[in-house]
């Protein structure tokens, strides 16, 4: 496992914003708060991480996501590194950058916060749908004082295929239904 302190932004992109100069433990870094100016400030082990940002660690020692992205992070720095040596006019390999950039926009909280809430919507939408009787009444055909034909025949069809010995009792059909 990676540790505690999972990188919400690559180390590899955010060694950039590095101060050269110093040995690595008083490296400074340039920092862009929202609301405050840029500013140096030495960086710590809480610079661009939160603790399990991407997975908990596993109970039985199995890998979890943040050692597959942990795995990656080599090869994707690699790749970076070949980008930001390019010259300004040299063609680059278009699936590297967009690799690069699908890595970063998939591992950005907001993308994350933005699935959720967008699952979070609909499961609230299906439990209001489908656990209201006044709702589903319609959508299941049975909102009439008779159910509809529609029901009639799934419900026909379902006993016909699944309950063979039901439908040969003799009920009348209305019964059934």
């Amino acid at each position: 496992m990676a540790g505690r302190n999972q990188h919400n932004i690559p180390q590899a992109l955010s060694r950039g914003f590095r101060v050269p100069g110093g040995s690595k433990s008083e490296s400074r870094t340039w920092l862009y708060e929202k609301g405050v100016e840029p500013h140096c400030e030495k960086i710590k082990d809480e610079v661009g991480v939160e603790l399990h940002f991407y997975s908990e660690p596993s109970a039985d020692g199995s890998r979890t996501l943040d050692d597959e992205i942990t795995d990656y992070e080599t090869l994707f720095g690699q790749r970076l590194h070949a980008l930001k040596k390019a010259a300004i006019d040299e063609a680059v390999d278009a699936d590297v950058a967009a690799e690069i950039v699908s890595h970063l926009t998939i591992r950005n909280a907001h993308s994350r916060g933005s699935f959720t809430g967008a699952v979070k919507i609909m499961l609230d939408r299906t439990v209001e749908v489908f656990c209201n009787e006044t709702t589903l009444r319609p959508i299941l055909g049975f909102d009439g004082e008779t159910p509809s034909e529609r029901f009639k025949s799934l419900v026909d069809e379902h006993l016909k295929e699944n309950h063979p010995l039901l439908t040969e009792t003799g009920l009348p059909a209305h019964v059934l239904h």
